[in-house]
């Protein structure tokens, strides 16, 4: 969006009502973020959600009564079983590694 010079704002645009946008595929960049909050809407509910194909359902994703960080994915969602494990096999929390 950035390297391509999009922005949605203008006099044909009333995104005043809009309240979220998913992101979904993988945690987006801070910078994913800023130009949400940037180009869309400053008060912007902007949220990563992450799924399986197989079983219908997301693995991770949004949490309305959590902070939301940029580029971090906010928790686990219902019943799922959701671990981060580190280059070594260990298993870790709030650090960057594999998720499964």
């Amino acid at each position: 969006m950035k390297i391509g010079g999009s922005q949605p704002r203008g006099a044909l645009l009333d995104l005043s009502s809009l309240e979220s946008i998913v992101v979904s595929g993988a945690p987006s960049s801070p910078e994913t973020f800023a130009w949400l909050y940037r180009y869309v809407k400053r008060d912007l509910w902007g949220h990563l959600a992450v799924g399986g194909t197989e079983i219908c359902s997301g693995f991770v994703g949004a949490v309305p009564s959590l902070p939301v960080y940029a580029g971090e994915i906010q928790a686990r969602l219902l019943g799922m079983d959701v671990h981060v494990w580190n280059d070594r096999g260990e298993e870790i929390v709030d650090e960057v590694g594999d998720w499964w």
